[in-house]
């Protein structure tokens, strides 16, 4: 007690959403580990571009499942209590990845159902998180939390694949696959001491059939212009997660870069990713502020990256091609969750995020798997370019929504005033 009675806080008071960002930090760098570090597994044993479609592809069916699971979850329960067993079952999946590489009989069922439980985990993870920032920020301040969000993700991306190509090329997979255990341990201890979250809104039991109707409705009668913005990003989200998860094994496979220079280039497009997220979070000439015109500019960047990837056969081309498309891609994606989280309810908000994966992760499986045979049929050239024209594409589609937004007439009230 201080003078006259006073209580005397003898710590300081964590913020939520910082404390969020530092276990999330973790939980990103032990990501970007797995990232560089799975690819260069499954060449280790053995196996080629066929086993790793297989795998992004079960990956994708994972999403597909935990969207609605995540939907259901974080409406009806704790989300801290859903994000803490979400937290435990990753780290059970990497555990189990860890296991496969001493039996090399079942190496691909175990993975590939290892990988199952990773992504499912994540994806309600993800449902849980996508409106989180509305309930630990004021409207207000919500472009400058995701752009917060941008250089936590930015550094994240910095560090890990510099620490991936450290550990893998001076010791083991297995001591970079133990790092990405300790990052979800990390994160899981972080959501249990400094984040308490209030539960979910309680709603009315749907069927199966209500829910996917409801899904299905929010593709086409959202409010203004949400419908159509969530056709384009789950479009876009397609290809760019095709991209994504190729990366690695263009670069080693099809380029023939070693393993230090992999992680060099991503290092470096990490280095200017974490320069955008500056520029967003000092938000000068209300950069960090969305429109749709700012979207499409992200896409058309992101699109003219992804078409010249299966062609930058050096080093420092594939630099610039992969910056462009990632670079274009955050800027789009900071924009549309911005976007989003400004027009729409908590409720709404996890009702919008599930409707717009729902759909994109039934198709993103099948595409992994034709893409990944048109690659070894082809080469990479094929499937890459077909995902440049789909955010070029939804790049166009989001500029003249905007031109026609632009131009709609003012609705009026009754007295006949705007």
């Amino acid at each position: 007690m201080g003078r006259r009675g006073i209580p005397v806080r003898l710590r300081p008071r964590v913020d939520a959403f910082h404390a969020f960002l530092a276990g999330r930090f973790f939980s990103r760098v032990g990501d970007k580990i797995f990232l560089v570090a799975l690819p260069l597994l499954i060449q280790g044993m053995g196996y080629g571009a066929a086993l790793l479609s297989f795998a992004n592809a079960v990956q994708y069916v994972a999403n597909w499942v935990g969207g609605p699971l995540g939907g259901y979850l974080t409406e009806r329960h704790s989300r801290q209590a859903v994000m803490l067993a979400v937290h435990a079952a990753q780290a059970a999946a990497i555990l189990g990845v860890i296991a496969s590489l001493s039996i090399r009989s079942l190496f691909p069922f175990i993975l590939v159902f290892s990988i199952f439980l990773l992504h499912l985990a994540s994806m309600v993870n993800r449902v849980n998180r996508f409106s989180l920032t509305t309930l630990l920020r004021d409207r207000d301040q919500i472009p400058q939390a995701n752009a917060e969000i941008q250089l936590m993700e930015s550094a994240a991306r910095l560090v890990g694949p510099w620490v991936a190509g450290i550990v893998i090329a001076h010791l083991r997979l297995r001591a970079a696959l133990g790092l990405d255990l300790l990052s979800f341990l990390i994160m899981a201890m972080v959501v249990w001491v400094a984040l308490p979250l209030p539960a979910g809104e309680r709603q009315g039991a749907h069927s199966s059939a209500a829910r996917g109707r409801d899904l299905w409705r929010w593709r086409f009668e959202g409010p203004d212009g949400v419908g159509r913005v969530l056709l384009v990003n789950g479009l876009v989200n397609v290809a760019f997660t095709f991209v994504s998860g190729f990366n690695v094994f263009l670069m080693s496979s099809a380029h023939h870069l070693s393993v230090m220079v992999i992680s060099w280039i991503l290092t470096a497009t990490a280095g200017a990713s974490l320069l955008l997220g500056i520029i967003l979070r000092a938000n000068l000439a209300h950069v960090a502020e969305p429109s749709l015109a700012k979207m499409g500019l992200g896409l058309a960047l992101s699109g003219v990256g992804m078409a010249g990837v299966p062609f930058a056969h050096h080093a420092e081309l594939y630099l610039v091609a992969y910056a462009a498309c990632i670079l274009g891609m955050e800027w789009y994606q900071a924009q549309v969750q911005t976007w989003l989280q400004m027009r729409l309810a908590g409720s709404e908000l996890n009702r919008a995020f599930v409707a717009t994966s729902h759909v994109q992760n039934a198709v993103t499986p099948l595409w992994m798997v034709l893409g990944g045979f048109l690659w070894r049929a082809l080469g990479p050239w094929l499937p890459i370019s077909v995902c440049a024209a789909c955010a070029l594409g939804g790049g166009l589609a989001v500029w003249f929504l905007g031109r026609v937004s632009e131009t709609r007439p003012a609705i009026q009230d009754d007295s006949g005033t705007a």
